[in-house]
């Protein structure tokens, strides 16, 4: 799928581009935990969405990554996957 025309979907659906929120709304956990060296990862689990992001990155970053693990999770749904900080 064209991620560019999946976040234009969403925006125009959801009546915003924050990936907080967006994650809210679709049913999507955002969890902040001490990561070390990784800056987020995505989890799946019995058909549940978990966000993790690193809870000592800087806000504006925490959001990138936010945004990073929401695209895992619509275009690799059963897949997890970690976001190393490197």
């Amino acid at each position: 799928m064209n991620v560019k025309k999946l976040v234009k979907r969403l925006v125009k659906k959801y009546g915003t581009n924050d990936p907080f929120a967006l994650c809210g709304l679709l049913g999507i956990t955002v969890r902040f935990n001490d990561l070390v060296s990784v800056r987020g990862m995505y989890q799946h689990e019995l058909r549940k969405k978990i966000v993790h992001i690193n809870s000592s990155l800087e806000p504006h970053v925490q959001r990138q990554v936010c945004a990073h693990e929401l695209g895992h999770a619509l275009l690799h749904k059963k897949i997890n996957t970690v976001f190393w900080d490197t």
